[in-house]
């Protein structure tokens, strides 16, 4: 705190407060702009009445204080931004790309998928119909069986009737005797998931069976004991089976 002379009565006192001994008020503030009368909004003090005795009516009284303006501030609640807008652009771009590559991805194990489906039920058709071809063609030899056990006796095919070979082989059903070139194209009703089989004596010393597998596909033979011994046939066509 500085200590300076009072003007009035040249004691000391301390700068900006009244002199204890003359009671002088201290100097009007630099930045008091105001009539006395008026409340000054400076910091540190206020103009009040004067109570002394020379004719001043007003005099400077520190209040060790701020006064404040109490007139509300009013600001503008921030803007709420939406979920897009608080994201760069880069940060969409992003985004977006991770996206479409979760898309292709996705496109790329349906189209994957599908066609393993498709290749796997064709192979598991193929796999069924070539076990229907190869019960069919079971079927024929078991019933060749028969047909030359019955031979045995007879020593002659065309001799041999149904219920010969019923008797051989009863798990069988003997659809014949049929006509020539049942080895290419067994009847109908000759089924080989029924078991059926369409035969038929072409001389002495030959026979020819035939049967349609389940798959779709017939199969036959064709017997010559003295003359082409066997002949294999696949929907009507030569093939070895």
């Amino acid at each position: 705190m500085e200590i300076v002379s009072c003007p009035k009565c040249g004691r000391p006192r301390a700068q900006g407060h009244r002199c204890p001994s003359c009671g002088d008020p201290p100097a009007t503030p630099r930045d008091a702009t105001t009539t006395p009368g008026d409340t000054m909004h400076v910091a540190g003090g206020e103009w009040a009445p004067w109570s002394g005795e020379d004719e001043r009516s007003h005099e400077w009284r520190d209040t060790d204080r701020s006064t404040v303006s109490q007139q509300p501030v009013t600001t503008k609640p921030p803007r709420k931004m939406g979920w897009w807008a608080r994201r760069s652009f880069g940060q969409i771009a992003f985004m977006v790309l991770v996206a479409l590559a979760a898309i292709a991805a996705v496109v790329v194990l349906l189209a994957t998928a599908g066609g393993t489906v498709a290749d796997t039920m064709e192979q598991d058709s193929a796999v069924v119909g070539k076990g229907r071809d190869l019960a069919a063609k079971s079927l024929l030899r078991n019933a060749m069986t028969a047909l030359d056990s019955a031979f045995m006796e007879s020593m002659d095919f065309t001799a041999v009737t149904r219920t010969d070979l019923e008797a051989i082989e009863p798990a069988i059903a003997w659809m014949g005797p049929s006509d020539a070139g049942v080895c290419k194209y067994p009847p109908d009703s000759a089924q080989a998931g029924d078991n059926a089989v369409g035969w038929t004596g072409i001389g002495a010393t030959g026979y020819e069976i035939g049967t349609w597998s389940d798959s779709g596909v017939c199969f036959g033979v064709k017997v010559d004991r003295t003359g082409d011994g066997y002949t294999y046939y696949r929907d009507g066509v030569i093939t070895a089976w």
